[in-house]
């Protein structure tokens, strides 16, 4: 592994073979917004699911099954040596593309950060009720596991930035979303593009690219 920078960004660049298929993640720090963790995790579910300025919906689900093996957001976090309560948690949109695709997979990508509209009502209580379904559907499937996280969210900062992101604190924000659209879908857009603004900026961001060193000088 190297660590690199890139226009003054962290890069880190795991060289290896991988049968000319390139690995890019666009890793951004959010450990100081865990009182928008919840939000964050709609944001990871939400991105490449609406239109964009460029691209409708349906016309950017086509960009990217054409040029990349697909993209897509989560919330990572990773704890320290250092002790429970020190931890990073990242917003991390990532790809996998061929090399002779890279350049389009990362314009892509960029659409997806900067020009992704928040403005289809319609489109964004669908994405909210596939995904309180999704979750509910987990939940039944590994319940002792949701419990587990669930209790260690009462004692470690971490846990709780995962239950909240994605466990059954999300779920209840998610299903009182879902009942009360009409009251809240004002506020969710403009929390949601807010949190656009202040994410997707170039201090925040980290750069992880795995593959050879002949992909890397294409991504440079």
């Amino acid at each position: 592994n190297e660590e690199r920078q890139l226009c003054g960004i962290k890069t880190l660049h795991h060289k290896m073979y991988t049968n000319e298929i390139a690995y890019l993640k666009f890793s951004f720090d959010v450990s100081k917004l865990g009182e928008k963790a919840a939000y964050l995790g709609l944001l990871s579910t939400v991105l490449g699911y609406v239109d964009t300025k460029n691209y409708s919906y349906s016309e950017l689900s086509n960009e990217m099954n054409i040029h990349t093996g697909g993209i897509g957001a989560a919330i990572n976090i990773y704890n320290s040596v250092a002790g429970e309560e020190c931890y990073t948690a990242r917003f991390e949109v990532k790809t996998k593309v061929l090399y002779e695709k890279l350049s389009k997979a990362v314009d892509l990508v960029a659409e997806i950060m900067s020009n992704t509209i928040m403005d289809d009502e319609k489109r964004l209580r669908e994405i909210i009720a596939e995904s309180k379904s999704r979750l509910e559907m987990r939940m039944m499937s590994r319940g002792n596991a949701v419990a587990v996280r669930r209790a260690m969210a009462y004692f470690s900062e971490s846990d709780l930035f995962e239950d909240l992101s994605g466990g059954v604190g999300y779920y209840d924000f998610i299903a009182d979303i879902d009942k009360n659209f009409e009251e809240r879908k004002g506020e969710l857009k403009t929390i949601l593009q807010d949190i656009c603004k202040c994410l997707f900026r170039p201090e925040n961001l980290m750069f992880d690219f795995t593959g050879s060193r002949d992909a890397y000088t294409k991504f440079e």
